[in-house]
């Protein structure tokens, strides 16, 4: 059984990205202000921890690992550090809607891959799409884009980064596939 794998390009990716930082620079001051807010207690000390070690992690990727182009920040840290402050300051709901975080957003990094066999297309989607061959009406992959035209006149289109696939022949296997349908 003949199966293509094709990895599409993740136009959101730094979108997500942004939002992550967002939610990360909030936490940052979150902490500092509980940290002000609680300055006469002793129990100031937790979210300022949390806040500097929030502010390490980030000025030690934005400014040391930013040099390298490939590495992608991985929020996993500051928001488990988060996280743990904000059990420490027994806001759990908070910890709740960080962990839902943590979720999506490895969601959100994994690779598209579009996967085509004699069966059925599967498109990467949150939850995965499955497409009948019969309910498309051409499927071609030219110049690095894949095009998928239904039945139902939707259109998908995407710009296709890795393949290892020969585009006539990938072309001719779609080809078949919709006419035997």
């Amino acid at each position: 059984m003949k199966a293509y794998e094709l990895v599409l390009k993740n136009s959101k990716k730094n979108t997500y990205q942004k939002i992550s930082w967002l939610i990360v620079a909030m936490n940052f001051f979150a902490f500092l202000y509980i940290a002000y807010q609680l300055i006469n207690t002793n129990k100031y000390h937790w979210p300022l921890l949390g806040a500097i070690l929030i502010a390490s992690y980030a000025i030690i990727f934005g400014v040391l690992k930013r040099k390298e182009v490939s590495k992608q920040p991985q929020f996993s840290i500051p928001f488990i550090i988060a996280a743990f402050t904000w059990v420490l300051l027994h806001n759990f709901w908070f910890v709740l809607f960080i962990f839902l975080i943590v979720v999506f957003e490895n969601i959100s990094k994994q690779k598209l891959v579009v996967c085509v066999d004699r069966e059925k297309i599967t498109f990467p989607s949150f939850p995965k799409k499955e497409l009948k061959w019969s309910s498309i009406k051409n499927l071609i992959l030219k110049d690095d884009i894949l095009t998928i035209d239904l039945h139902n006149n939707k259109l998908f289109q995407a710009l296709v980064i890795e393949k290892n696939v020969n585009e006539n022949q990938f072309n001719e296997f779609c080809r078949e596939q919709i006419t035997r349908k």
